[in-house]
């Protein structure tokens, strides 16, 4: 498994599962929908089975992808947290500024 994509790779499939279809995820990513499949398909080649049972109508997991869900939407979480803090740094300060100086 390439560790350098793997992240992504688990962050797509909960997209994928959360949004319920290869399109909306593709949508909410802001990435084509050939991304969003291609993802999933090299998570799914690396780990040497299928996560997913595609049907032209509905994705599902299937056993493994069952297990693996959880991570996945692990690392979502954890990134998310890792963007809200990193946000508070850029967030301008609120609130009254009092300055007090001497008379000159």
């Amino acid at each position: 498994m390439n560790l350098i994509w793997a992240p992504a790779q688990l962050a797509v499939l909960a997209k994928v599962v959360d949004l319920n279809g290869f399109s909306a995820a593709a949508r909410m990513l802001g990435v084509p929908k050939a991304a969003v499949s291609r993802a999933v398909a090299d998570l799914e080649k690396s780990l040497g089975v299928r996560v997913l049972e595609r049907t032209t109508r509905r994705v599902s997991l299937t056993a493994v992808g069952r297990l693996l869900y959880p991570h996945a939407k692990r690392v979502v979480e954890e990134s998310d947290a890792a963007h809200g803090l990193i946000a508070k740094f850029h967030a301008p300060g609120s609130g009254p500024l009092r300055v007090i100086a001497d008379p000159i």
